[in-house]
This record gives structure tokens, C-alpha cells and sequence, in this order.
């Protein structure tokens, strides 16, 4: 599917180019509609053999009993790095900065992948589609440009988040946790990612928001308070569901 590969073109892509149709041949030349074909032998590849989107089984299709999903983080951000080595490859359409412009390329390759795959959701986090700026209402911004790239290809192409998550983990300001962090400025900065996102999920029309606490609780048992965590933890829950 040729995923992976150096980068060919680094130039800049003007609005025209950003707001193409999702049913192109620009980071996928190669790769045609993935289609059913049940008679598919092992040296067929890219199509599906077993699943039929529009196969009715007790009453609805594989589509709607299956609904799978892309997860565009590993799909498309993820550089095949580990704790214990650095990137191992490189996508062609990603010259690995944190600017607009790459983060806009991702998602356009993203939509015309899954335009190809046929399927008709996606998950994301906040993070993973916009850069972060310096202030957080730089980050807001960099979001709401990224968004409206986002809702022109999903119109398009009729795909929409499964779910949207807040990325309260990656940066470092999250070492000790978000909601259960000790610092205010970092509850405070974390209350207002959350927010954001909770209304990123509402205009991408996701089917869900979900919460993803895996900087949350103790970092060791000599220094902490383990129910007043829990306390703040479930305040953050319930003021979000209120």
C-alpha cells in the first residue's frame, strides 16, 4: 500500500489543494476501492474476504453489527518507535514536523484511505490531528482550522468519529496526572483541553467521547492520598456528564 517511504514532496499545499475531494489518487496511486470478494485465493491481497458490509444478519448488516473503525493515531501519526528504539519508518506524505501543513497532509491522506477501505468511521484525539501552540488558545485555534479541513472530507466521504478522546497523557505536563494532579494550573490547563474536545466530538458528530485516564492516580504510594485522587477524579466525570 506503500505506507511507508522517504519523502518525495515537501512543497506547500495551497487551500485549493487542502480542500480536494477524498476520492483521489494522491497518497494511495496504487490502491483501488478494498471490495468483497469471497472467492479470493491466498495471493489475493487488499480485499475483504470473509466481511460484506451490506450482508443483513439477523436483521442488520455486517456494517452496522461490526462498525469498524481506523484508529488515525496508529494509522497514520504513529512513526513505529518504541521505548527502547527510535522511528523506524517514515511516511511519504509526512516530513515529520509539528507545522499545519503536515498535520493537514495526514488527514487528507487519512480520508482518502478510508474513502478506499469503505469504511465509515474513525478515531482520533485531540492531539493527534492538530499541532499544540504555544499558549492553549493557540492550540484552540490550530484545532478549529484542522476542523474545518476535517468536516469537508467527512461530508464527502460519509465517514465520522466512532469516538473522540482528549490526549491528557502525551505531554509532559501530564507526568503526574491531569485531573488528579497536584498542580492547579495543570487541572485548570487539562478542565480546558477536556472541553474543547467534548465540543470537537459534537461537531465531528462522533458517536462518542471517551475518556482515556492512563496518566490518572498514584504515581507511588509513598506521596499520595489515593480516595482524594479518586474524589477529584469523579468530579472531573461528573462535571463533564453535567
Amino acid at each position: 500500500m506503500a505506507l511507508y517511504g522517504q519523502v518525495t514532496n515537501k512543497r506547500q499545499k495551497t487551500v485549493k489543494e487542502i480542500g480536494r475531494n477524498a476520492d483521489t489518487n494522491e497518497f494511495f496511486p496504487g490502491l483501488g476501492r478494498v471490495e468483497f470478494r469471497p472467492d479470493s485465493g491466498p495471493e489475493d491481497t487488499l480485499c475483504f474476504h470473509y466481511y460484506n458490509a451490506t450482508e443483513r444478519i439477523h436483521g442488520k448488516t455486517m456494517e452496522e453489527w461490526i462498525r469498524p473503525s481506523v484508529s488515525f493515531w496508529h494509522a497514520f501519526c504513529y512513526t513505529g518507535s518504541d521505548y527502547y528504539g527510535q522511528p523506524t519508518f517514515q511516511r511519504s506524505w509526512d516530513d515529520g514536523t509539528h507545522t499545519i501543513d503536515n498535520y493537514k497532509r495526514r488527514i487528507r491522506a487519512a480520508f482518502e484511505f478510508y474513502n478506499k477501505l469503505g469504511n465509515k468511521f474513525w478515531t482520533l484525539s485531540d492531539m493527534d490531528i492538530a499541532p499544540e501552540g504555544d499558549t492553549i488558545d493557540e492550540t484552540h485555534h490550530n484545532l478549529d482550522e484542522i476542523t474545518e479541513l476535517i468536516l469537508e472530507l467527512q461530508q464527502k466521504s460519509n465517514v465520522r468519529p466512532l469516538w473522540v478522546s482528549a490526549n491528557l497523557h502525551s505531554q509532559p505536563r501530564y507526568v503526574q496526572g491531569a485531573a488528579t494532579s497536584s498542580d492547579a494550573q495543570v487541572v485548570g490547563y487539562a478542565g480546558s483541553q477536556l472541553k474543547k474536545s467534548l465540543e470537537l466530538a459534537l461537531k465531528l458528530g462522533a458517536e462518542c467521547f471517551m475518556f482515556r485516564g492512563w496518566r490518572e492516580g498514584y504515581n507511588t504510594l509513598l506521596n499520595t492520598d489515593l480516595p482524594r485522587e479518586l474524589r477529584n477524579y469523579s468530579r472531573l466525570l461528573k462535571m463533564t456528564a453535567g
